[in-house]
Parts: C-alpha cells; sequence; structure tokens
C-alpha cells in the first residue's frame, strides 16, 4: 500500500527548514521514489499551506470542493508511489476532529496510509516562540506577561500536545511518528529524512541560514509593539498587514541588531506554564512514548531577556522610536501606489455611473 508522509508540525519546530530542504534536493528526494507533488505552479511549502487554507471548506472526502484538493486527488490517481507533504499548521487543524476525518477518509478512499510526522518542544519556549512570531509580524501591543496571563490548555488548546495529537493517537489506520524538538535540534533534517526512509540521502552541503525564522532580541520585539500601537492609534487596517511587517523586517535588516534572542519567561513564570500543562503533557507522552514528559522533552533552560523601558537607556528608546518611524514611514510608501490606483478606480467607477466626484 502506498504510503503518504504528511509532515504536521508543530508550529515553532524546524518545519521552514525541513521544506527548504526539500525544496532544494527536490530531484535527488524524488529519485529516491518519494514524490513531492506541488500544486502547480506553487513550491513545496506553498502545496502544503493551500491545502491546509482550503481544508475548513471540505466536508465529503470522496467529492473535494476546492481547486487544492481537487488537484491532489488527480494526482493520486495519476501517479503511484510514496509521496510527501508538508504543513506545520495541519497539527493544530487535526485537533478538530471533522478536518482530520476528512484527511483520513480521503487519503484512505485513494488507497493511501498516511504516515503522521510531527515535532514537540518544551511548554515554556514553545509558548515563547508563538509570541516572538505574533509580536514580529505586527499582531500584538501587549507584553510577554500581560498576553500569557490566561495561558491554560482549555483557553490555549494548541499548547497541549494531548490536545493537538489525540485524535491523530487514537486513529488505528495512521502510522504517527512523534519527536522532541530539543532530541533532535542539531540534526533535525537528517532525523526527517531517516523518518521518511530516505536516510541515505546526503545532507550534507545544505546551507539553511535563509530558511530560518529570525529570533528577534528584546529591542526589535518592544520596536513591534511600539508599531503596532502606533498602528492601532491611526485607525490601522489589518489588510495592510503585510505591507507593515515586511517593511518592520527591512528596516531591521538593515540596522542588524545582533542580541541574544528574546525570551519571555523567568524561572518562576516558566515553572508556572510547565505546570499548567503538565498532566496533558504526561498524558500525551505516556500515550505516544510510554515514559514521562520530563523523561523526554528537555525543560526550557535559558534566562529571561526582555525590554525594560523603565530601565533603558535613552539611546535605546531613541533607537526604537527611530526603527518604529522608519517602518511605518516605509509601509505608507508600499501603500500609497495602491491607495492611487483604488482612488483612480473610484472616480472611473463613478463617472460611469453618472455620478460627479463632487456630488458624491
Amino acid at each position: 500500500m502506498r504510503i503518504c508522509h504528511l509532515h504536521v508540525g508543530t508550529p515553532k519546530t524546524g518545519s521552514t527548514t525541513i521544506q527548504g530542504f526539500l525544496q532544494n534536493r527536490r530531484d535527488v528526494i524524488e529519485a529516491r521514489g518519494l514524490g513531492l507533488p506541488t500544486f502547480p505552479p506553487r513550491t513545496i511549502a506553498m502545496t502544503g499551506r493551500q491545502l491546509a487554507r482550503h481544508l475548513p471548506l471540505e466536508q465529503d472526502p470522496a467529492a473535494p470542493v476546492t481547486r487544492s484538493w481537487r488537484w491532489l486527488g488527480r494526482h493520486l490517481a495519476a501517479t503511484d508511489g510514496d509521496l510527501l507533504i508538508t504543513r506545520e499548521s495541519l497539527s493544530t487543524d487535526f485537533a478538530k476532529a471533522e478536518r482530520f476525518a476528512f484527511v483520513r477518509q480521503f487519503f484512505a478512499r485513494r488507497g493511501v496510509r498516511l504516515h503522521i510526522i510531527g515535532y514537540v518542544r518544551d511548554t515554556p519556549d514553545r509558548i515563547n516562540a508563538t509570541y516572538t512570531q505574533h509580536a514580529k509580524r505586527l499582531r500584538l501591543t501587549r507584553s510577554f506577561n500581560r498576553w500569557i496571563a490566561s495561558a491554560s490548555p482549555e483557553q490555549n488548546p494548541n499548547f497541549s500536545p494531548w490536545r493537538v495529537f489525540r485524535h491523530m493517537i487514537e486513529a488505528d489506520d495512521v502510522d504517527l511518528t512523534l519527536k522532541s524538538f530539543e532530541a533532535v535540534k542539531g540534526r533535525l533534517v537528517e532525523d526527517f529524512l531517516e523518518t521518511v526512509g530516505r536516510g541515505d540521502v546526503d545532507a550534507r552541503g545544505f546551507d539553511d541560514r535563509s530558511y530560518r525564522n529570525a529570533s528577534p532580541g528584546p529591542k526589535a520585539i518592544e520596536a513591534a509593539l511600539t508599531i503596532r500601537r502606533r498602528l492601532n492609534e491611526r485607525g490601522f487596517d489589518p489588510k495592510a498587514l503585510m505591507d507593515y511587517s515586511m517593511a518592520f523586517e527591512a528596516a531591521l535588516a538593515e540596522r542588524g541588531w545582533n542580541e541574544t534572542a528574546f525570551f519571555g519567561p523567568d524561572p518562576a513564570l516558566a515553572a508556572q506554564l510547565s505546570a499548567r500543562y503538565a498532566e496533558e503533557n504526561d498524558r500525551f507522552a505516556l500515550a505516544v512514548w510510554g515514559r514521562p514528559w520530563s523523561e523526554r522533552v528537555a525543560a526550557t533552560d535559558r534566562l529571561r531577556n526582555v525590554f525594560d523601558p523603565k530601565r533603558a537607556s535613552l539611546r535605546d528608546l531613541a533607537d526604537i522610536d527611530d526603527l518604529a518611524r522608519d517602518a511605518i514611514a516605509r509601509g505608507d510608501a508600499a501603500l500609497r501606489p495602491v491607495s492611487r490606483a483604488l482612488a483612480v478606480f473610484t472616480r472611473l467607477r463613478r463617472r460611469l455611473a453618472g455620478v460627479s466626484p463632487r456630488a458624491a
């Protein structure tokens, strides 16, 4: 029976690096008999993104309605052999029973057995990574402690591996490989190749620097929070978020702030976060590995590293203000041509409809 190796994350466990390697060495991997389908004209990573994006719209595995899932059905019918699909958000998608059921049945009906691959990491480290990712994309205005104050398995189920993977663990018609990210961090690509049965693919010479998600330092995080607060004050349109976040990353890269990565929890808070998820983490670990969580996942051993405006130097505060102003100005400039084009289109539409601009 042919196999689909389905890499589902979890988020912030090196998925971008894995996807970058697969794209970089695609010819070699496919020569070893492992197909890497791409939904034209997209890359391996974008194909997984499209499938995940359309998954909430699907209900009937026999007759998918979205273009990406229909394409995948045609691809499976036209090919044979094993294949691999990767998308880090599928782990949280599969926490919803109906979405996981659709994917299981979609592949089963087409004679393909699923092999689900996932990585998990220590709870405080996972939560911190999520915060930094959201902050650098300008989605947040609050400090780490305020943001995480209510974190619990009930309110933040995606931080609980048990809640994310329980449907996959309980399914007897899929194969499941789950590992500790910390345990394979130094050889993630090699471990992944072994997991999909292609350990003979040579990973030497692969430069993963361009595929890493940069871990910003405390000043960069404070600048990101400042930018979003100022955008909110002027009636920010969330549709423009991508333009401003790209402007922020460009301005940050030019300055080359070489800081130790941000880490929000102090030792006491890290212990509290671990304790909140301890019962469910052990439930997950015993079900998957037959051992307690602490025996397979190393506890975070990092010092708190945040920006404190009350103790900051005037130079640091000025740097942050300068970066925020620069990023917002760049974002405004990127949006200006679009705004002008929209204004021209609006005037033309009104003229065609017989409405004068002044009367409107």
